[in-house]
């Protein structure tokens, strides 16, 4: 009886190893994205009447920040699959963090997953009235106590939620909220890179602050190997 046992174990040591090893996997692939833009842009300027000692008297804002070879920088980037399903179930929500400092919020784009606790603190002994001015999550004003103190709160739906202070009006910040584990934010040379994408065709989209929303005239088709587009925002206009 024991002879038998081990014979049926080395054939399933084997052939179930074999079986295993043959399992058919979903080839994947990485695809960089890169966003240009050309023209003339100034950045604004605002005075600063509330709390100067520690904001500053003059604040000055560049909403669209490129290279020399107009790379476009802070452009949020997403896939969107009709083929392959996308969405991410998690049972432990990560914990994510925007700090306030000089009157300014870092990061001031923030991405996310739906459920993931949101924590604003600050380190300037002034108060601040945040304002999260969500369109499908709940809105929420909360005051913000000065020198360490922290609010947070959730988002539980995908989308892109402004935050703002009544008390200095040039303060502001997104949270990108995707359920999905493809999106990024363009870095210094205009590119987000998605790597391990399933092979297959998406549809991309893009944001930026100054533009808002643009989806790609095209499918973008990701290879077994290496995949790229590169997009000049205004050809996101002119698209038919």
């Amino acid at each position: 009886m024991s002879f038998i046992f081990f014979d049926l174990l080395i054939i399933c040591t084997f052939n179930c190893s074999s079986a295993w090893a043959a399992k058919p996997t979903t080839p994947t692939g990485d695809l960089s994205v890169w966003v240009t833009l050309e023209g003339d842009f100034a950045p604004s300027t605002h005075k600063v009447f509330v709390d100067p000692l520690v904001c500053g008297d003059i604040v000055e804002q560049q909403a669209i920040i490129r290279d020399a070879q107009n790379d476009l920088q802070n452009v949020v980037v997403w896939l969107e699959s009709k083929t392959h399903s996308l969405g991410i179930k998690r049972k432990i929500h990560e914990t994510k963090e925007i700090l306030i400092k000089g009157c300014r919020f870092a990061p001031y784009l923030l991405l996310s997953y739906p459920g993931d606790l949101i924590s604003i603190s600050s380190q300037d002994p002034v108060n601040f009235d945040i304002h999260v001015n969500s369109t499908v999550n709940r809105r929420k004003t909360m005051t913000l106590p000065p020198n360490l103190q922290k609010v947070e709160f959730r988002l539980d739906k995908p989308e892109i939620v402004p935050i703002s202070c009544d008390l200095h009006p040039w303060m502001r910040a997104y949270i990108v909220v995707r359920n999905t584990p493809f999106f990024e934010i363009t870095n210094a040379e205009g590119l987000a890179k998605f790597t391990d994408v399933p092979v297959g065709k998406y549809e991309l989209y893009l944001w930026h602050e100054a533009f808002g929303q643009k989806k790609w005239k095209e499918e973008i088709e990701v290879k077994p190997t290496n995949s790229s587009v590169s997009i000049d925002w205004k050809d996101l206009d002119t698209q038919q």
